[in-house]
This record gives C-alpha cells, sequence and structure tokens, in this order.
C-alpha cells in the first residue's frame, strides 16, 4: 500500500514538471540562429567556429538576425547588454546628465566569476533555454578550443534528444 501511495506521488511529480520541461524542449528546439556575446579567453571565437562545423546552429553576427545569445553571465550586465542591442538607440542628448556626464555609463562584466559557465538565452523572453559549466584549466588557446568542442558536442546532443 505505502508502494502505490510512492507511485501516485512519483506520477504526480512528474507529471506537474513536464510541461515546464516541454516547454524548455520546445524553446531549444525552436533556436536556429544565435549570435555570441564576447567571453573570457576568446572563447566565444572558438564556440563560434564548433558549432558552424558542426551545423548545430547558424552564428549570426548582427544580433537582430538572433533567436538567441550565448553568453558567459546573467544578471544586470547581460540585460544592460541586451539593451544595448536591441533597443532604440537614444539620441545623444538623452545620453548625458545635468553636469554633461554620461547618463548610462557601460557596465563592465566581471568574468572572475563566471569562467567556464555559458548560457544560451532566448532573444524574446530572455528565458535560459540552455546552459552548461565547463571549468578551464587555463585561459590558452588550446584550452578555449577544447572548452568550445565539448560546449557544441553537448549541445549537439541535447538538441538531438529533444
Amino acid at each position: 500500500m505505502e508502494f502505490m501511495r510512492i507511485s501516485r506521488l512519483a506520477v504526480a511529480a512528474a507529471l506537474a514538471i513536464s510541461p515546464s520541461w516541454a516547454a524548455a524542449a520546445a524553446s531549444l528546439t525552436s533556436i536556429k540562429t544565435v549570435y555570441i556575446l564576447p567571453m573570457p579567453g576568446n572563447l566565444d571565437q572558438f564556440l563560434a567556429m564548433r558549432l558552424t562545423i558542426g551545423s548545430i546552429l547558424q552564428v549570426v553576427t548582427d544580433p537582430a538576425k538572433a533567436d538567441a545569445i550565448f553568453t558567459p553571465q546573467t544578471g544586470a550586465a547581460f540585460e544592460q547588454r541586451m539593451t544595448e542591442l536591441y533597443a532604440q538607440k537614444p539620441k545623444a542628448s538623452d545620453t548625458k546628465d545635468a553636469d554633461g556626464k554620461d547618463a548610462n555609463p557601460p557596465l563592465v562584466a566581471s568574468y572572475g566569476r563566471t569562467k567556464g559557465m555559458v548560457f544560451l538565452v532566448d532573444r524574446k523572453s530572455h528565458d535560459v533555454v540552455w546552459s552548461m559549466y565547463v571549468k578551464p584549466k587555463n585561459m590558452a588557446p588550446d584550452e578555449m578550443a577544447r572548452l568550445a568542442e565539448k560546449i557544441s558536442q553537448q549541445l549537439s546532443k541535447d538538441v538531438k534528444e529533444k
């Protein structure tokens, strides 16, 4: 009897989780083009190469053509960058405060906490549809190439599974 109650709870939990999982899966499979933000160690360049070689996603150089954005971080700095990429550019007079200083100074990304993290973010919803953590041993080009290969292989596998 106890087993049946646990089984029913497990089924109920699985059903409660599955709609959100299905939505995430649908988002990942709908992404065809990606824009890659700068990453530490030029990982963005290596990742663009691996995604292109493997025909996993089409890498675009115009953010307006992207379905999603690859980024090494989320949060306020990322949201500021998205605003810069997709919002209308303010007039020069709108960007200065009363003292003539820049009213919206650029946010500087802090990569110290995010080395090895990559997020694939839906451009329109800003939802993270995929992420991975692979800690680099160092920032040498060979290591960045290894990380890019590992990231692209996992992404390819995850896209095919969904």
